[in-house]
C-alpha cells in the first residue's frame, strides 16, 4: 500500500482483466505471449507506425454438399476498405482497420482496440470458378461464398444394409 492507502495500479482489481483477477499467471502468460508475437514477428501486425494491439481478423469455413462458405469478423472496418482476391485455389482477404481519434491532443489511459493493416490467405479444397464465388459484407461480418464444380456435388446416396 502507499502512503495515502491506494494500491499499487498493478494490484488494483478494479482495472486488471476479469482473466487476471482469477488467475493472475494466466494473464501473465498472455501478455509474455503477445509480447513475442510482436517481437518476433512485427511485419505481420499492419503497417510500421501503426498504433494498437495488431487487427487480426477470425475466420470461420464452413461446407456442404454444394458450396464452402467463409465468414470473417471484421468489426470497426469499412467495406471499402476490403479486398477480396482468387488465385487459383487461394482466397486472400485484405484490409485495413483505420484507428479513429477525434482530438490528436487526448491522452490516452487505456488503449486495448486493434488497428492496422490485415491479410489473411486460405486455401480452398477445390478450385472455384471465378463467376461462383460471392462476397457480402453486413453488420461487420464479410461473408464469401463459392460454389463446388459439379464433379464434387454428386449426390450421397444410401445405401441399405440386409440381413445375412
Amino acid at each position: 500500500m502507499r502512503e495515502n492507502g491506494d494500491a499499487p495500479l498493478a494490484r488494483r482489481p478494479d482495472i486488471l482483466p476479469p482473466s487476471s483477477r482469477a488467475d493472475p499467471f494466466t494473464a501473465f502468460r498472455n501478455e509474455m505471449d503477445r509480447l513475442f508475437d510482436s517481437f518476433f514477428a512485427p511485419a505481420r501486425y499492419g503497417a510500421a507506425g501503426s498504433s494498437g494491439f495488431p487487427f487480426n481478423p477470425a475466420i470461420d469455413m464452413t461446407e456442404n454438399e454444394k458450396e464452402i462458405c467463409l465468414r470473417a469478423e471484421l468489426p470497426g472496418v469499412d467495406e471499402k476498405d476490403v479486398e477480396i482476391k482468387l488465385d487459383g485455389d487461394v482466397l486472400t482477404i485484405r484490409g485495413e482497420k483505420r484507428e479513429e481519434r477525434s482530438n490528436e491532443s487526448d491522452q490516452r489511459r487505456v488503449f486495448e482496440r486493434s488497428y492496422g493493416s490485415f491479410e489473411r490467405s486460405l486455401r480452398l479444397p477445390f478450385e472455384p470458378a471465378d463467376d461462383e464465388v460471392k462476397a457480402e459484407f453486413k453488420n461487420g461480418v464479410l461473408t464469401v461464398t463459392a460454389k463446388k464444380p459439379a464433379e464434387l456435388t454428386r449426390a450421397t446416396k444410401r445405401i441399405p444394409i440386409t440381413r445375412l
